[in-house]
């Protein structure tokens, strides 16, 4: 009999210390609505969004991602300092002016004035030359001068250009042409010598490395004959 109450009261407190344990154990509500915790087995981290989102806050921007844009967005561009465009070699760029809006043009014109007095001597003709510089073309626009000679003289004077000469100075090639400016006077007379001028407007070209000049010629000699000429116009870079 003592043994069977001995067995009863070690069920009842088997029984007891289990009910305690489980009333003091924490259980999930029926119907809990607060965070749920949730493994994510996506390889690698992060997450990649797929299709559309909403992003908020700032975005950081790694690498170089290929971004599409869509329709027509504005761009804002502010300008800072001097923009500089890189541009190959021999690159063509097509400017689209009109011909009542023609591109503005600045011709780099060197005025040239070219003078020369010198005695006429024994020899006829008397020559005297111009050289064009290197990487220059030369437009003659007007050319005149005096001639101081013999009352019976009769003078005569060529204008000629665009002509070659070789390393002895003598002529390699003829001139791409000449004129014959006309004489006029005696403007003066000085004892037995008359006063004569001449004066002619052209246009005419000489290339680099040719000459312009005028040839003078009288028909009497005498010690105190001399020319005094001026050759004028501009020269242009040859492009």
């Amino acid at each position: 009999m003592r043994a069977m109450k001995k067995f009863v009261a070690t069920v009842l407190a088997i029984a007891s210390f289990g009910f305690a344990v489980a009333a003091i154990w924490p259980q999930p509500a029926s119907g809990d609505t607060g965070s749920t915790k949730v493994q994510v087995v996506n390889t690698p981290l992060p997450v990649s969004v797929q299709g559309t989102t909403v992003v908020s806050g700032n975005v950081g921007i790694t690498g170089t991602p290929n971004v599409n844009v869509t329709g027509m967005p504005t761009v804002s561009a502010a300008q800072s300092g001097i923009w500089n465009v890189g541009l190959a070699d021999g690159a063509a760029i097509n400017v689209g002016n009109t011909a009542s809006n023609p591109v503005p043009v600045l011709e780099a014109r060197e005025p040239v004035l070219i003078t020369e007095h010198a005695p006429l001597g024994a020899d006829c003709p008397a020559t005297f030359f111009y050289v064009v510089p290197a990487g220059r073309r030369l437009v003659v626009e007007h050319v005149s001068g005096r001639m101081n000679i013999p009352a019976d003289a009769t003078p005569t004077i060529d204008f000629i250009w665009n002509g070659s000469k070789d390393s002895t100075g003598t002529f390699a090639g003829a001139p791409s042409g000449f004129v014959v400016p006309q004489v006029v006077g005696p403007l003066g007379v000085s004892g037995d010598h008359n006063l004569v001028a001449f004066n002619h407007a052209t246009r005419a070209y000489a290339d680099a490395g040719k000459f312009v000049g005028v040839i003078a010629c009288i028909s009497t000699f005498q010690r105190t004959n001399d020319l005094s000429f001026s050759i004028s116009g501009y020269l242009t870079p040859l492009m």
